[in-house]
């Protein structure tokens, strides 16, 4: 091969190269705006407020509340739930839920007001709060807990105050 036929390949090799690298930089170009594009509608979409609920029982153990009725059937030999406490995993958007309890107390949109009524509601019985002999303010709060635990077992002793 000549000298000249050999220049005439490696531009030819070099001008091919540059093109797939123009398009390689392109597409990266395009992926970038794209994961830009996703990343900010990650941040567009809203998240749902998240509150933990812990239980202890009688005997010390403690363990975290998944759904309401679990700690409502709650049942070991000589061992009943005594104490429940929650706090604010995530603060977000309200459940349809959360926003009655939050309007309940008088306070729109604040989870952190809504976080107790979760220990509340996990209680049995309703933390100890007896509805039948509840305060003024302890009727409130249980007729906000309602709002949050409608299923709960003394609820309908709530709403008869």
């Amino acid at each position: 091969m000549t000298l000249k036929k050999t220049a005439t390949l490696i531009a030819a090799a070099a001008a091919a190269a540059l093109a797939l690298a123009g398009c390689t930089s392109a597409g990266g170009a395009d992926e970038t705006a794209e994961s830009e594009s996703a990343a900010s509608s990650e941040q567009a979409v809203e998240r749902t407020a998240a509150v933990s609920t812990i239980c202890t029982t009688e005997g010390g153990a403690e363990f975290t509340i998944i759904d309401f009725e679990t700690s409502w059937n709650f049942s070991s030999p000589g061992d009943s739930i005594a104490d429940c406490s929650s706090e604010v995993l995530t603060d977000g958007t309200l459940t349809e839920e959360q926003a009655a309890a939050a309007e309940a107390l008088g306070q729109p949109d604040d989870i952190e007001a809504v976080a107790p009524l979760y220990a509340v509601c996990a209680h049995p019985e309703f933390g100890g709060i007896d509805p039948a002999a509840a305060s003024d303010e302890e009727t409130a709060e249980l007729q906000a807990a309602v709002q949050l635990c409608p299923e709960h077992p003394l609820a309908a002793e709530v709403e008869a105050r």
